[in-house]
């Protein structure tokens, strides 16, 4: 799930539709993963059997795109400092989900004691904590399913923001090309739902964060105008809500969805609708913790599914559980962790200043 940078607090104010809609998006995922899919056969008939809501993912890349360009723009900064502030930004709900995972290790293997299952899950710590390529290469199942994207959002930006500065140099024919062959990629993927694979994914970040920064350059340089709104973000997501539904019967429709996506973030930088309001806010400030903390709760259910049983009043309480863990680790590991980026990062610009 996108994650934008520290400089997206200070620009709150102008995003503040947008926020609120990451907070949706967030939703969709959640219920994706708590198995929405399987009531909406029921309730189509089996016409609808596979939505694909993952594609709720490739909203995230494009506002991180458009957030992080703005910010290398606005405050140019080398690679180190960049790869710092997404460190601190990213790593530490990250680290600490991962930690809340390792206990389903012992208890999936009872038959080892809880030392060698603990020995054998630090490497596997390590590398999930720090990099995607080595997945690539080992049957290894993810921990915690969304911390894929995390490692997109931890590299990718750090280097694509060395482009930034030729990019803003490119003509207007030139930067329209690229947008139109990067949303092209994009829905290329959007149809083949390449989702599952790791590589695809990979490659779908990378896609997604181009086409948002591509798009904050050409909005920034005036060469696309977009009318200020304010029911535009609503009607959008319900109509973004019914291309995924269509997309399992129909998944040529799958061509649309970075389309989309790119209208909705760039209309959203102007609009000042309903979802810019306090609930809808709150709602994209834990969505980051939220995509993070769902699915380990979900894998928790699983386990003791026999036990816990199901109904709506167990889903009840599982996603009242999902909003306040999320809400916990916003409060006390999210912000604390950039308040202690900015500190740091803060105290080293300093010692490399000249005397």
């Amino acid at each position: 799930m996108g994650a934008p940078d520290q400089a997206t607090q200070a620009q709150a104010a102008h995003y503040r539709d947008l926020d609120g809609l990451r907070g949706i998006m967030a939703l969709l995922i959640v219920a994706y993963h708590f198995g929405i899919r399987e009531p909406i056969a029921r309730w189509t008939d089996g016409v609808v059997t596979a939505a694909p809501f993952s594609l709720a993912v490739d909203f995230f890349f494009v506002l991180s795109g458009l957030v992080l360009a703005r910010s290398y723009l606005g405050r140019p900064r080398g690679m180190a400092e960049r790869l710092g502030e997404r460190i601190f930004r990213l790593l530490p709900v990250h680290a600490t989900v991962l930690l809340c995972t390792i206990p389903l290790i012992a208890l999936s293997a009872p038959d080892r004691s809880a030392a060698v299952a603990l020995g054998d899950a630090a490497p596997r710590f390590l590398a999930e904590l720090t990099g995607t390529i080595i997945y690539l290469y080992q049957d290894w199942p993810r921990w915690n399913g969304p911390g894929w994207s995390i490692n997109v959002e931890l590299y990718i930006p750090v280097l694509l923001a060395a482009l930034v500065p030729a990019l803003w140099r490119l003509r207007r024919e030139a930067a329209f090309g690229l947008l139109a062959l990067l949303l092209a990629g994009q829905g290329w993927l959007a149809w083949q739902q390449a989702l599952e694979d790791e590589t695809w994914r990979i490659t779908r970040g990378v896609v997604g964060l181009s086409i948002g920064g591509v798009l904050y350059m050409l909005l920034e340089q005036g060469h696309l105008r977009v009318p200020a709104t304010r029911w535009f973000l609503p009607l959008a997501t319900l109509i973004f809500a019914a291309l995924i539904l269509l997309c399992s019967p129909l998944p040529l429709l799958g061509w649309g969805v970075p389309l989309l996506i790119a209208s909705i973030v760039a209309v959203g930088t102007r609009s000042t609708g309903p979802l810019g309001n306090r609930f809808f806010g709150w709602l994209g400030t834990i969505s980051f913790t939220l995509y993070m903390v769902h699915v380990p709760i979900w894998n928790y259910y699983q386990h003791w599914l026999d036990v816990i049983g199901g109904g709506p009043l167990v889903m009840t309480a599982l996603v009242a559980l999902a909003f306040g863990a999320a809400w916990l680790l916003t409060r006390f590991v999210e912000q604390p962790g950039m308040r202690l980026g900015k500190r740091v990062l803060g105290r080293r610009r300093l010692a490399l200043q000249p005397a």
